[in-house]
């Protein structure tokens, strides 16, 4: 299937190397999402840790569904190119998820104005360590067009941050 993508924003990028100091009070200053502007929406992602970029795991698409959503791996690349090929087959959906507001009772409470995509009911196994994923995830304007998540993995109680990242919309899921 062969569809149009039109590149990253300006301010995509420039959010996407960021210091962490800066993304964090991004979050605080965010709103959560309204989860029927997400939903039917693939969003282009990037994680901004250093090392998945050099990894080569730093760009994904997120897409959701209303009550949930899923991943998909995107191929090395530089961020200023396409996310998805252009033709030939896309890549499967993996890393299910499902998108609840946070509860100030939950062990996952640290962003109170977010949604939480909680990984851990659509895990394969107990091995399975996308599982153990918790993003919040808060809109930066109104428009839903830029979006900041934080990742956490979660350790029984505990909950260690791993990433900030950074979504725009890209397409209609298909």
């Amino acid at each position: 299937m062969t569809h149009h993508e039109p590149p990253p924003s300006r301010r995509f990028l420039e959010l996407a190397t960021s210091p962490a100091r800066d993304l964090q009070a991004e979050m605080r200053r965010g709103r959560a999402p309204d989860r029927a502007k997400l939903a039917g929406q693939e969003l282009r992602g990037v994680n901004t840790a250093g090392g998945l970029r050099l990894a080569g795991a730093d760009r994904f698409v997120k897409g959701f569904t209303g009550d949930g959503g899923y991943n998909r791996r995107v191929r090395r690349g530089p961020r200023t190119g396409r996310w998805l090929p252009a033709d030939g087959p896309e890549p499967k959906p993996f890393a299910f998820f499902s998108v609840d507001a946070v509860d100030p009772e939950a062990t996952d409470n640290r962003y109170l104005d977010a949604l939480l995509l909680d990984y851990g009911p659509h895990a394969r196994s107990a091995l399975d360590p996308a599982g153990r994923l918790r993003d919040y995830l808060v809109a930066l304007d109104a428009d839903h067009t830029l979006l900041l998540g934080h990742a956490f993995v979660a350790l029984g109680r505990r909950r260690i941050p791993a990433t900030f990242f950074v979504l725009e919309p890209l397409r209609p899921a298909p």
